[in-house]
């Protein structure tokens, strides 16, 4: 048996299982165990499953398949904890978000299959990777990364000597996309090959010609002409079909034909196919090393996949792009500069949590049963979600607006105090002071410029201790100059003090 990064890998399947399943079984059994005798809501339970539970898993279904029976078990355990005995309503019902009347309730499965295709939705931006190029030769033989569109075979995958890997992947793929209700399917950007809707008429197997899709037969409009007629034989030659290839080639024509049989008949089926000059007939344009195009992906499949990925989708994350105009590099120097800037643990957490606006205000703190009602305790405004306690609520406009005069800050402007400043050390006292304005919500008390203060100086003495104990030059120099620029600011107050 080898152990790679945690993960045991041997020719004995059954050895395997139990080394990588059974601590997780077990330790998801003992936090069920810790967390059954708080009092928790319902929905309190939820979240607590996904946190706390669903996460032990995560990992391994990022790495590695994870058999049924599993699964199942995990799923009974989670259902277990949340309903306290048997189910209050229908699963199907139980999973729908909040806003649509569910409560977003866990389903292990989709989780595990959603991680399961990582490795697929991740080669986009990784084509150079070893494991990216194994993918690519695998699911080469299959008809190119164009078959995710289409109704895959994956019976005739696991049939094929393929990476058990990408098996997995396959199979979490044609899992998730089972469960989507695409509002309008085009056949016409439909793979022709491995795809269950086009049967080969002799055979009754998937199809799967490589000749032909190296001449750039790939996708069911590949086999049409502008008019939504099939190809003639004398456009097949001009596309590098060789005489040999034409009864594959009558082959595929056919099993379009039955599949589109209807369409063809009443004339519409042209409307959807693309111009003859956009289509790739060439055989020399294309390449032997297909690459990964992720835009070949049914949008609607693609849509689905980003939203139930942990890696790709936050609605916070969303709305704060759209409306300070931020780029994915943006969203990348900021979680670099936490990581950089925040020494402890906590803090670092925290800082995190604001900037991905995962820090709950007295509305979810209501819904989790910790409050009383969802009001504001400093402005008594209805409803105090994030965007209020860190935008609207009157104390906080009152507490930045000192802040501001204090230390002299000119033109902040609103995202500054959840996504930090250019300057590194005013981006640290505005984001400190976000995360001051979420514990004083939480511990129900008021908002206070010298404390405040107090606050940043014990934080400079957590920091210290924590360069000292490092025993390293640099990171005690580290501190010197961090803390050099900060206090030039932070003496501008008379009320600050350094920690001793």
């Amino acid at each position: 048996m080898l152990k790679i990064t945690g993960v045991c890998y041997s020719f004995d399947d059954t050895l395997a299982e139990n080394k990588n399943f059974e601590p997780v079984l077990a330790n998801m059994r003992r936090r069920i165990g810790q967390y059954s005798t708080r009092a928790l809501s319902l929905l309190g339970r939820i979240l607590t499953a996904k946190a706390c539970l669903i996460s032990l898993v995560q990992f391994l279904a990022e790495t590695i398949e994870i058999p049924e029976k599993i699964v199942n078990t995990m799923q009974k355990e989670i259902d277990k904890f949340v309903w306290k005995g048997q189910r209050k309503m229908a699963a199907s019902l139980a999973q729908q978000p909040l806003e649509k009347g569910g409560l977003a309730y866990p389903r292990l499965k989709t989780v595990i299959n959603t991680a399961g295709i990582k490795w697929l939705v991740g080669a986009k931006n990784n084509q150079e990777k070893s494991w990216v190029k194994a993918i690519t030769k695998e699911i080469k033989s299959f008809g190119g990364y164009r078959i995710l569109n289409g109704n895959l075979d994956i019976k005739r995958i696991e049939a094929s000597d393929a990476l058990k890997d990408f098996k997995a992947a396959c199979k979490s793929w044609k899992a998730l996309t089972k469960q989507m209700k695409p509002a309008e399917k085009i056949f016409t950007d439909e793979s022709v090959w491995t795809n269950l809707n086009i049967i080969h008429p002799g055979t009754g197997k998937t199809l799967n010609n490589i000749q032909l899709r190296k001449a750039g037969f790939k996708t069911i409009s590949d086999f049409f002409d502008i008019n939504g007629n099939l190809t003639t034989a004398a456009a097949a030659i001009r596309a590098g079909v060789k005489p040999y290839l034409f009864s594959d080639w009558n082959a595929t024509c056919t099993a379009i034909k039955r599949l589109l049989g209807d369409k063809i008949a009443q004339g519409t089926f042209h409307l959807a196919i693309r111009p003859e000059e956009e289509r790739d007939h060439n055989f020399f344009l294309i390449s032997e090393d297909e690459r990964f195009d992720f835009d070949c992906v049914d949008k609607s499949v693609k849509e689905w996949v980003v939203k139930h990925s942990r890696y790709q989708y936050n609605p916070f994350r969303c709305r704060a792009t759209i409306k300070y105009n931020l780029e994915d590099e943006d969203w990348d120097t900021i979680n670099k500069w936490i990581r950089k800037h925040s020494k402890d643990t906590w803090t670092r957490s925290y800082i995190y949590r604001i900037s991905n606006g995962t820090v709950f205000g007295n509305s979810d703190l209501f819904r989790f049963g910790h409050r009383d009602s969802p009001k504001c305790q400093w402005c008594l405004a209805p409803k105090q979600n994030f965007n209020h306690l860190t935008v609207e609520c009157r104390a906080t406009k009152a507490f930045k607006t000192r802040l501001t005069n204090i230390f002299n800050f000119q033109g902040l402007q609103e995202q500054d105090w959840i996504l930090g400043h250019q300057d590194n050390a005013i981006k640290y006292i505005l984001l400190e002071a976000t995360k001051y304005t979420f514990i004083q919500n939480f511990k129900q008390e008021n908002l206070d410029v010298n404390h405040f203060l107090k606050v940043i100086s014990q934080q400079e003495k957590i920091e210290r201790n924590i360069a000292l104990n490092a025993q390293s030059n640099s990171a005690f120099l580290f501190h010197g100059r961090k803390w050099t620029e900060l206090e030039k600011i932070l003496y501008r107050a008379n009320g600050y003090q350094r920690a001793t």
